[in-house]
């Protein structure tokens, strides 16, 4: 069987409206088990940063159950002196950039999923002009570079709040948290 016939074979199938369906329910349990995985993992972060929060002395831990000000507060800890760090040494702003990048981040993805997703299931027959095509692939762009960015100064603050806490393999914590 070559391509064509394989592809003649799908969209026959596709047009079948039981097959149709069987994918529409597929799609949805599929989107229901991430959103309750990335809701699980929300949660267990905040709370990890709330303890961490909550024990450095922070006024308001519970604030680490708001996206952008649980950022921050992961910064913050991040910027505070490690044993026998020499107090005049300058640290990275960590609460200033951590927050911005990450919430770019965010924003990007959110741009471009959306019309992703619009333009793929809404209006998939819709003919775009070339500078929104052009837009898109800018905003796909950027969001790739300053995600990879905030990744590196995500992990960069992880890795000083493991070594603050005293973890013995603060860097083998923060490769797991990579790989999670």
């Amino acid at each position: 069987m070559d391509y064509t016939e394989m592809e003649k074979m799908m969209e026959e199938l596709m047009q079948d409206p039981m097959y149709q369906q069987a994918f529409w329910i597929a799609f949805a349990i599929v989107g229901a088990i991430m959103a309750v995985i990335g809701i699980v993992t929300y949660i267990l972060g905040a709370v990890g940063v709330r303890r961490l929060s909550k024990t450095a002395g922070f006024t308001h831990p519970a604030l680490a159950f708001v996206p952008i000000l649980r950022w921050m507060m992961l910064g913050k800890l991040a910027e505070l002196r490690l044993p026998g760090e020499k107090s005049g040494r300058k640290v990275f702003g960590y609460s200033v950039h951590l927050p911005i990048l990450l919430t770019l981040s965010t924003l990007l993805e959110l741009v471009y999923s959306g019309f992703t997703l619009y333009y793929s299931f809404i209006e998939p027959d819709a003919v775009l002009p070339d500078q929104v095509l052009g837009l898109v692939n800018g905003v796909s762009m950027a969001y790739s570079v300053i995600n990879m960015i905030a990744v590196v100064v995500l992990l960069l603050a992880i890795h000083r709040v493991f070594a603050l806490v005293g973890c013995r393999s603060s860097m083998g914590m923060t490769l797991l948290c990579a790989l999670i």
